[in-house]
């Protein structure tokens, strides 16, 4: 597969993963709907902006290449004149990639499970810990600090209903 293509592919994956939060927004109330859409909704433009740039940088890529000018068409394609540095060797910058979404997807995946106030400060607790390495403490600082602002900001003082998410109320009503 080359690298237009899986680029192509993983940036349509970021678009199927901000999409799931659409969708998933819909169950919310009005009022608590509002932020995954303002986040979501440009974030959905922005990635179709991309993929349609990457369509059209790889036919003029190709275009470049039938000229017989492969110098340059690498460079169109990667959107990167001569003097900047070439992506990292040996799929480092592909693994980097595919890590992001897979935390994109435990992010997701924690929120519609846990919901806002439990499932980000998880995320961020787990991302803290596996991804960046930091002490249990530091990330379960930054943890609870993120609670805290979630609830104080969104609860008490905008007075919006949180997420709960799928898990903790059906446990309640078994």
């Amino acid at each position: 597969m080359t690298r237009d293509r899986e680029n192509l592919l993983l940036t349509a994956a970021f678009a199927v993963v901000t999409a799931a939060a659409v969708v998933a927004s819909a169950g919310l109330s009005p009022v608590s709907r509002r932020a995954p859409l303002a986040v979501a909704v440009p974030t959905l433009a922005l990635l179709a902006l991309e993929i349609a740039g990457q369509i059209s940088g790889a036919r003029a890529g190709r275009r470049l290449r039938n000229l017989g000018i492969p110098g340059i068409a690498s460079y169109v394609v990667a959107g990167r004149t001569k003097d900047e540095a070439a992506p990292p060797a040996n799929g480092a910058g592909r693994r980097l990639e595919l890590a992001m979404l897979g935390w994109a997807c435990v992010l997701l995946a924690s929120t519609c499970a846990l919901g806002m106030a439990a499932g980000l400060p998880a995320f961020v607790y787990l991302y803290l810990r596996l991804q960046s390495g930091k002490p249990r403490r530091v990330a379960a600082g930054v943890a609870a600090g993120l609670w805290g602002v979630l609830y104080v900001v969104f609860v008490l003082a905008l007075r919006i209903e949180l997420f709960e998410g799928y898990l903790i109320p059906w446990a309640v009503r078994r």
